[in-house]
């Protein structure tokens, strides 16, 4: 009988490595060997045995990560290369039994999903020239759990260029054009859940479709240099303009429908533009199966409009142009804070922006820029069929980034610190200056008697 986290005693090891099974219980493996039960403190060591030693091994199982029961391992679903700790290996991989849950460990802590076969396919990289595989993230390859997303700044560029004019909510320099051409703005292709170390992306299959600030269609230029796939459009009024990007790939019978949405809002002095009350209106683009709306705040009256550090967030999910109820929108901010919401009835997540910015009070900068994402997920069970290719259910998923800066109470607190920080040396000064003169100046019996004598 395999052991259970129970029945493991501390003195059992695994007979591969030697490590103690008990500390890594959740990527433990076993089998049998000639009728006799054994256990394995992960798959790498299980792989070990059946690869390099040619060991005869049967009735394979693994632990579920979830359960933490013994779950037959070839029908286990493994997520691999994950931020969790991996065990004899410089990947990690933790297998479920339901595929949901590896889904939404993947979404988590990153990872690909993948059947037993692939992982012990990626278990066996481990034993090639009898060096480990290593990992690194900066390199990280693709896979359709990754979010794919905007960016107005060049992720393989060291340093952000910087301007003034056009804002993903957050100040962005537009091209400047020659002299009676039409401006235009760049968007780059990201994906990773760190904002702050995302990744290129080059040569992957997009439909574009953009917007103007009159919700009429605009042409899009593709673009790849520096391994990143760029989108330029035509930016020639103030207002907002929208850009979606979609990619649709099928991998283990699903297809994976994902959508990177832009709203670009472009603000520069000078112009002829007028702000009305239709300036803001959001575009609900009905050839997409699955939208996100942000529901506009009450202050956005001019172009300049801009998130700030404690704002309310509202937006409402849309599937085939109707509330999507009861679906994971997630916000990530660049500072590596997450958190998930449910859609209400009405398919409404709400969301407030946290404080992430403490510098010191002599280095505080009201013009600081933070990021964040938002990610909205659903799954659909309808079977359908793509480039001939078949698949039995569809993961979508939506991305919408934008920026903010610190709220002018923030400012203000600092301000209100300082002129107090102020005061309170100013008055503290001053005791200790009067304290001083008091104990060095006579006191009044003294100087009397001194009078006295000299008379």
């Amino acid at each position: 009988m395999v052991l259970t986290k129970e029945d493991i005693i501390d003195k059992a090891s695994c007979p591969t490595c030697g490590m103690k099974l008990p500390m890594f219980y959740k990527t433990n493996h076993a089998a049998k060997h000639k009728h006799k039960d054994m256990q394995f403190c992960s798959i790498h060591c299980l792989v070990d045995e059946l690869h390099n030693n040619k060991k005869e091994l049967s009735d394979i199982k693994v632990v579920d990560t979830k359960s933490l029961k013994f779950i037959d391992a070839k029908k286990a679903f493994y997520v691999v290369g994950s931020k969790k700790k991996a065990t004899m290996s410089m990947i990690s991989k933790y297998a479920f039994s339901s595929k949901d849950e590896a889904i939404g460990f993947s979404l988590a802590f990153d990872g690909e999903v993948m059947s037993y076969e692939d992982a012990y396919k990626e278990a066996l990289k481990d034993f090639k020239k009898g060096k480990p595989q290593t990992h690194s993230r900066k390199t990280k390859s693709l896979s359709e759990y990754d979010l794919l997303y905007f960016s107005l700044n060049n992720p393989a560029m060291k340093k952000k260029k910087m301007g003034g004019m056009g804002h993903m909510h957050g100040g962005h320099s537009v091209k400047k054009p020659k002299w009676g051409a039409v401006a235009t703005q760049k968007a780059y292709i990201a994906f990773g859940k760190d904002i702050q170390k995302k990744q290129c992306i080059s040569k992957l299959p997009f439909d574009i479709t953009a917007y103007d600030t009159a919700q009429e269609q605009l042409k899009s230029k593709l673009s790849s240099k520096k391994e990143c796939d760029s989108f330029s459009f035509e930016v020639p009024k103030n207002g907002y303009y929208t850009l979606l990007a979609t990619n649709k790939t099928i991998k283990n019978n699903t297809l994976f429908h994902r959508v990177a949405k832009l709203e670009y809002l472009r603000g520069k002095h000078g112009t002829d533009d007028k702000y009305t009350e239709n300036s803001s209106d959001a575009v609900v683009n009905k050839d997409h199966k699955i939208d996100l709306i942000r529901l506009r705040d009450e202050r956005e009256e001019s172009f300049y409009y801009r998130h700030y550090t404690g704002d309310s967030l509202k937006f409402k999910a849309l599937f085939n142009g109707k509330p999507l109820s009861n679906a994971d929108v997630t916000i990530y901010i660049n500072t590596g804070w997450a958190k998930t919401v449910k859609t209400d009835k009405n398919g409404i997540a709400a969301f407030k922006i946290i404080k992430d910015y403490f510098p010191k009070w002599s280095e505080f900068n009201r013009r600081h820029k933070g990021e964040f994402l938002i990610a909205l997920n659903y799954r659909d069970n309808i079977k359908g069929e793509l480039n001939s290719k078949k698949f039995d259910n569809t993961k979508y998923t939506l991305t919408y980034p934008a920026s903010f800066y610190p709220s002018d109470s923030e400012y203000k607190s600092y301000g209100y610190g300082l002129i107090l920080l102020t005061l309170t040396l100013l008055i503290s000064g001053i005791i200790i200056y009067r304290y001083r003169k008091n104990r060095t100046k006579p006191f009044g019996e003294l100087k009397h008697e001194e009078l006295k004598h000299e008379q």
